[in-house]
């Protein structure tokens, strides 16, 4: 009886101590998601900002409506190479698809991958990502900031 005792309590002590950044990273999304969720904005405008030794646009504003992408406002003299509206409107992510990028990204091949949720609204206000350890211009981060409901 004793020994059953005890090791119910040796794998019990396991399971609550195990508390990885990485268990924690997944219940930030899962508790993030949820609040997004539980609060159903369909219509609204965020900016995306994009971070990154790349070219290109990498500022705009998205209209979402019902859920989908309307309409990207943007500073036209800041088109890179050829860039057209529709590859902005294709590239810029509604709240959900930025959720959707979070929980699809393959961590296990980049050096670094964290996010940082509003704590408001809960939606991503931050991806950060380092593909290589102590490589220099190879991190790219996409910011969302001045979300605006619009109904």
């Amino acid at each position: 009886m004793i020994r059953k005792i005890f090791s119910l309590l040796v794998l019990l002590v396991s399971f609550c101590s195990c508390d990885t950044d990485d268990e924690k990273a997944i219940s930030d999304f899962e508790l993030a998601k949820a609040k997004w969720e539980k609060l159903q904005f369909n219509d609204y405008t965020i900016q995306e900002n994009t971070s990154c030794f790349c070219g290109g646009l990498l500022e705009w504003t998205t209209k979402v409506i019902n859920n989908e992408k309307d309409t990207v406002y943007f500073d036209d003299s800041k088109l890179y190479k050829g860039q057209t509206y529709q590859m902005v409107l294709d590239g810029a992510k509604t709240i959900e698809e930025a959720f959707d990028f979070i929980e699809q990204f393959d961590v296990t091949t980049v050096y670094s991958f964290d996010a940082v949720y509003d704590e408001q609204f809960g939606f991503p206000k931050s991806i950060f990502i380092d593909y290589v350890e102590n490589m220099a211009d190879d991190e790219i981060v996409y910011l969302y900031s001045n979300f605006t409901p619009t109904k």
